[in-house]
């Protein structure tokens, strides 16, 4: 019986292990539980970005994006996003888990607070929040490019508040309910944030 040439060793060789690795690799993936509730997954064509520690559950029907760059094939088209951010950079962009695009809330989440969320409403729809935000003694109104809109100061915190109450905007736009806001940010700096808004 001839011995194997020297040549054929290394090839032998590398197909035994594969061969080994495969068996215990698909050996150990049959014997493994079903994926828990928080891993990814996907929904049309977003995935579901995990929720971590420290997320809040919203953050389970929304995908997470670190730029606009990689969220805007995902939202929809002529949403605005501001262009003034008094020097604060994005931080993430959630984006609503629905299967149709131009029905996705997108929430942008800005350095020191500065948030931007934009709700595709239709215009009977958004003035049920109106009438809640016309309520509030603390509204005054105002107008973002030309349109009704409605401001609140911040207020501090109190017994009755912790955290006390952010300051925003608000104003609905060709379809999109709009509201700029943040912990401590007055309504004359979210004024320029939210007249900076110019299609993404």
């Amino acid at each position: 019986m001839q011995s194997m040439p020297y040549r054929l060793i290394p090839t032998v060789i590398i197909l035994s292990i594969v061969a080994i690795v495969s068996y215990v690799y698909y050996g150990t993936i049959y014997e493994q539980k079903p994926p828990s509730p928080v891993t990814s997954t996907t929904y049309g064509d977003i995935g579901l970005e995990p929720r971590g520690p420290g997320q809040p559950k919203w953050s389970m029907n929304h995908t997470k994006f670190v730029s606009l760059k990689e969220a805007s094939p995902y939202i929809k088209l002529g949403i605005l996003f501001p262009t003034y951010t008094a020097n604060r950079k994005l931080g993430i962009i959630w984006v609503e888990k629905t299967k149709a695009q131009n029905k996705r809330t997108v929430i942008a989440m800005y350095e020191k607070g500065l948030q931007v969320n934009a709700e595709p409403l239709s215009y009977e729809d958004h003035r049920e929040y109106v009438q809640n935000f016309a309520a509030d003694k603390r509204s005054v109104k105002l107008t973002v490019h030309g349109v009704e809109a409605y401001g609140t100061e911040p207020e501090e915190p109190s017994e009755a508040g912790p955290r006390g109450q952010p300051g925003y905007i608000h104003w609905w736009e060709n379809g999109v309910a709009y509201t700029v806001g943040g912990d401590g940010l007055p309504v004359s700096l979210l004024l320029k944030v939210a007249e900076s808004t110019r299609p993404h």
